[in-house]
């Protein structure tokens, strides 16, 4: 392979010098709407390449769709010649006195459309043919070629398509896919759905890597420090043990990794790590337990009974934002409160299904007693809560279901009570269940 443009989705490829080849001319005539054309080539019938040839005519000489060309200004032919799967890089073509010429390549086929087939022009043809050949395989600009893509991506991640190879995409790890669909912003969205709507369902995938990749770039500032030669592949070395992986890929330099420790030989061993990264990505989201309390420390544990809660909340990352309904029997009284909690938690992946995830959270709150007691013993109570939650993924759904258990100790101040100045104090264990969806 020669040369690659990816904005035409074209390669040009070096034939043997000693070959006998007949090749098929470009045509300089302007194509109108309503030319009949032609399309030959080999698309797969049984797994097979199988010689077919097709008549049609121009339905649109000039179609354009920011999608398919990358928000370029460039247009491509829509046409009615019958093209399938295998089609595509095979010639469409125009009769002319002296035989068959080229007027463009077939590249798309819209699935969900009669007979919407489109390709290349001649003119952008005819400009990439032109156009030098001489790259050279130089490691010494890669920093500088990073640095232009960083600085691209930060205007839009699909900058970084140019320079993002199709390995990149095959090697993404299941914690990418989860963490780049559950945190897909608008624009991706609405991009990944014209593709997966004409049924072009890899360049969808390719999106999503793109923008998993661009995000790992502008999230992770990149300090260069060293060149690593790997075989096929260089390694470009930053700070906070970042890496940058680069191949030589279609006449450039692609890159096929990008991440902490995120060279393949490097990969295995720190498969936990990189699993970890994503975890909290993919616990984001609404929470929502049930807690059973048992009195067991604290100056008035004697005249404790038992004690519950319902919280709900979200969870951001490593931090977990909870509102609290609660009911305690305490002093023979009953008593119904409100509190509010915030905390943090390290999950730590044990299997693609399972996470363990040890926590801490501080809470404020206040107990009305119900009652004749409600002027005595109604309170305001600031706490601490330790404990260990079991995450179990539910099936293929992004929901989780969780199983814990906790001590907590609440500090009792009393709002009405008189003549007594001193703090109660009381320690719970729990076990709770609950859900994040």
């Amino acid at each position: 392979i020669a040369k690659v443009s990816e904005e035409l989705d074209l390669a040009a490829i070096l034939l043997p010098d000693n070959g006998a080849f007949t090749p098929l001319a470009i045509t300089g005539r302007k194509i109108e709407d309503g030319a009949e054309v032609f399309t030959a080539g080999f698309p797969g019938i049984s797994g097979k390449p199988s010689w077919q040839f097709g008549k049609g005519i121009v339905s649109n000489s000039r179609f354009y769709n920011d999608l398919l060309t990358n928000d370029s200004n460039r247009w491509v032919i829509q046409h009615t010649a019958q093209i399938d799967a295998g089609s595509s890089g095979g010639p469409l073509l125009v009769k002319e006195d002296d035989g068959y010429r080229v007027a463009g390549v077939n590249t798309w086929k819209v699935s969900n459309r009669d007979e919407m087939n489109l390709a290349i022009n001649s003119q952008d043809l005819r400009q990439f043919l032109t156009e030098t050949m001489t790259m050279t395989m130089t490691m010494t600009d890669l920093n500088g070629l990073y640095q232009q893509i960083e600085a691209d991506i930060r205007m839009s991640y699909r900058n970084i398509l140019p320079h993002l190879s199709y390995t990149y995409m095959f090697y993404m790890t299941t914690s990418e896919i989860d963490r780049s669909f559950s945190n897909m912003p608008k624009v991706l969205r609405e991009d990944i759905d014209k593709l997966m709507r004409i049924g072009h369902f890899t360049e969808a995938l390719r999106l999503l890597s793109a923008y998993s990749a661009a995000r790992q770039i502008v999230d992770n500032p990149f300090t260069f420090e060293s060149l690593t030669p790997n075989g096929n592949e260089v390694i470009l070395n930053g700070a906070n043990r970042m890496e940058v992986v680069f191949a030589w890929e279609k006449s450039a330099w692609r890159i096929t990794k990008v991440g902490r420790n995120s060279s393949r030989k490097q990969a295995a061993a720190n498969a936990t790590e990189a699993y970890g990264v994503g975890i909290t990505d993919r616990l984001r989201g609404t929470i929502i337990s049930g807690n059973v309390a048992f009195p067991v420390a604290g100056n008035i544990v004697s005249q404790t009974d038992i004690g519950g809660c319902l919280s709900f909340g979200w969870i951001d990352r490593f931090i977990m934002y909870e509102g609290v309904l609660d009911y305690f029997r305490f002093k023979a009284n009953h008593y119904l409160g409100v509190a509010f909690r915030i905390g943090g938690m390290l999950p730590i992946q044990l299997s693609p299904h399972v996470i363990i995830s040890p926590n801490i959270k501080l809470e404020l709150g206040s107990d009305l007693a119900v009652g004749n007691a409600s002027n005595d013993y109604s309170n305001l109570f600031v706490g601490g809560i330790g404990g260990v939650d079991l995450i179990f993924k539910l099936g293929k759904s992004s929901t989780y279901m969780l199983l814990g258990a906790s001590y907590e100790h609440r500090g009792l101040f009393y709002v009405f009570k008189k003549n007594n100045n001193q703090i109660d104090n009381i320690g719970y264990v729990g076990a709770h269940i609950g859900f994040i969806f």
